[in-house]
């Protein structure tokens, strides 16, 4: 029975792991009508003001920031404002 009750728990961490949705944030300046009505689609939330990189995350899940080709600014500015044991943790 204990065998039983460690595949049932098991079972159900897979399930709740499945389960967990994340949120996905976007930003784009020059933004087209078209791109933000897919991005919406998919349930995607626009950033509506350019924050110049200083998002701030304060929540406990990881965080991923997919800034391809941006200048060095922005990368120094999203490090300076996740400064300290918050950015180890995610």
């Amino acid at each position: 029975n204990s065998r039983d009750d460690v595949v049932d728990d098991e079972d159900d961490d897979d399930a709740r792991e499945r389960d967990e949705s994340i949120t996905i944030y976007f930003y784009e300046p020059l933004m087209k009508p078209v791109e933000r009505e897919v991005l919406e689609t998919f349930h995607v939330r626009i950033i509506e003001t350019n924050e110049h990189g200083k998002r701030c995350v304060h929540d406990k899940r990881k965080t991923l920031f997919y800034m391809p080709h941006c200048p060095m600014r922005l990368y120094s500015n999203v490090v300076w404002a996740n400064w300290g044991d918050n950015l180890v943790r995610n």
